[in-house]
C-alpha cells in the first residue's frame, strides 16, 4: 500500500490566515487525524486540549 506523509500544516495556516477555514475546521482536522495537535498549536498558538475545554464551555 502506498502512503504519503505530507505535512499540510503550512497550507492550513495560510488558509486560516486568509479566512478560508475556521478554528472549528482546524479542530475537526485534528479529530479526523489530518492535522496533528502540534500543527494546531503552530497555527493558532494555543494547545488543542485547552481549546477543547474552551470550546465545550462556549457551547453550554
Amino acid at each position: 500500500m502506498l502512503t504519503f506523509d505530507l505535512d499540510m500544516t503550512p497550507t492550513y495556516q495560510m488558509e486560516y490566515e486568509f479566512s478560508m477555514i475556521t478554528k472549528q475546521d482546524l479542530r475537526s482536522y485534528v479529530t479526523m487525524g489530518i492535522l496533528t495537535k502540534a500543527g494546531y498549536k503552530r497555527i493558532l498558538g494555543e494547545d488543542y486540549d485547552k481549546a477543547d475545554s474552551q470550546f465545550i464551555n462556549q457551547e453550554q
